[in-house]
């Protein structure tokens, strides 16, 4: 390997090409100096490891580990005797650094803590994340949550969509908490940071849904009209919201996040409102077609197909959703991708499908009971009981609210934790 700088990947146009798929098409540098050999990843895909921890730059000893991706090697550094000429093929070196193939990738030493990130700039969004890219274009900071992952391991701002490059960080090794040790915690956090701000805008954004909802049964066209664009602008900025919250959990932060702003209506509420929509309609659309089908013919074989149908939709979609949040791109919710990462973290994700099977039955049994005790419920003419049916709508949107953040707060824990039995990365 020559003096100074010398790229590695899986791309041709490298000076050692490593021609393995878990390795990017650039995945990496090492710069060799009369001094010192340093290694810099180039935000690949898989990352880049010496002895087991993940870099993004980091001075090289001679007999460490170097892993890319899955490709296992060890650096060797001896004397230089003369400058080295860059080769493609695997003839013998005569350089003054040389990268030796393991026959297996090193593994990191059992029950070795994950690294955290340190430095002195930190994520846009998560201050308290230090960041690992750039936006060329805005200038702004990003930790691995903010920005948005496309194919080939490129990273793009989430803001602009200009390509993001990787920034220096530094790691420190923290103790960290196993997924179960970490449910008791989960409950006091939305009330965290400006969690009170959150369950009053919450609130009202649960009590638009229930208001479009009702809006939606009227048939007057206006009212129908009117019904659908409080379900649009609601639910994109809860989805907004929710999506937030995953990336904030993802990037280790402890506090509930800032409500999101709407600079643009398109992008932060409509785009949402149907990511979410399409979601919901891939993971429920079977069940709802022979629903409508039982109506119709009243078979009893249809209504144990639709039962079961609704019940594979159920368990489907918690896991679909945080997909689809982490690869911010609705093409995430495929099952190729979301049935494995349910087989792999079966037992942690009972924990949020249960807390969201609680908030379902809530909802669905508090609108019987409001339907009773309220049988006209917002058109009442009496002052008081539409006081009382106002009240019991906002208890309840609280309850419901507070139930669905502390269970999407729970989901994503999955994704921390349990980030490498997952693999999200590595596609």
């Amino acid at each position: 390997m020559r003096a100074g700088i010398n790229h590695l990947g899986r791309g041709e146009n490298n000076d050692f090409q490593v021609t393995h798929p878990s390795v990017s098409g650039s995945h990496c540098q090492i710069t060799v100096t009369e001094k010192e050999t340093l290694i810099r990843d180039l935000g690949s895909t898989n990352g880049t490891f010496v002895q087991g921890t993940p870099v993004i730059e980091a001075a090289l000893e001679n007999g460490q580990s170097v892993r890319l991706g899955d490709v296992g090697m060890v650096f060797y550094s001896t004397p230089p005797a003369a400058e080295s000429i860059p080769v493609r093929a695997p003839e013998p070196q005569t350089a003054s650094t040389v990268i030796a193939p393991t026959a297996q990738p090193p593994k990191a030493p059992q029950g070795a803590a994950p690294p955290a990130f340190v430095g002195a700039q930190g994520c846009k969004f998560h201050p308290k994340t230090a960041a690992r890219y750039r936006c060329a274009k805005c200038g702004e900071f990003f930790c691995d949550a903010c920005v948005a992952l496309r194919h080939g391991g490129a990273r793009f701002c989430r803001s602009c969509g200009s390509e993001c490059t990787a920034v220096q960080a530094q790691f420190q090794q923290v103790v960290e908490k196993g997924y179960f040790e970490r449910i008791p915690g989960a409950f006091g956090y939305p009330f965290r940071g400006v969690g009170v701000l959150v369950v009053i805008v919450g609130v009202v954004l649960f009590a638009l849904l229930k208001w479009g909802q009702a809006c939606l049964m009227y048939r007057n066209l206006r009212i129908f009209i009117f019904g659908i664009i409080l379900e649009m602008f609601a639910g994109g900025y809860l989805f907004t919201y929710l999506q937030s919250i995953i990336h904030a959990t993802a990037a280790e932060e402890r506090e509930l996040p800032d409500l999101p702003g709407v600079s643009n209506i398109a992008e932060d509420v409509l785009v949402p409102f149907f990511r979410l929509f399409g979601l919901v309609l891939f993971c429920f659309g079977p069940a709802l077609g022979l629903g409508i089908w039982y109506v119709v013919a009243h078979d009893p074989m249809v209504l144990t197909v639709f039962l079961a149908a609704l019940g594979l939709g159920a368990i489907y979609f918690p896991m679909a959703f945080l997909s689809v949040a982490i690869h911010d791109s609705i093409a995430a919710g495929n099952p190729l991708v979301v049935v494995p990462s349910i087989m792999k973290v079966a037992v942690p994700y009972l924990v949020p499908f249960f807390m969201l099977a609680c908030l379902l039955g809530l909802q669905y049994r508090s609108g019987i009971l409001l339907q009773k005790i309220f049988p006209n419920g917002a058109t009442t003419q009496s002052v008081p009981e539409l006081a009382g049916w106002a009240a019991s709508v906002g208890f309840l949107s609280f309850i419901s609210l507070y139930l669905l953040i502390v269970a999407i707060h729970l989901l994503a824990m999955i994704y921390v934790t349990r980030k490498d039995e997952l693999g999200w990365l590595r596609r």
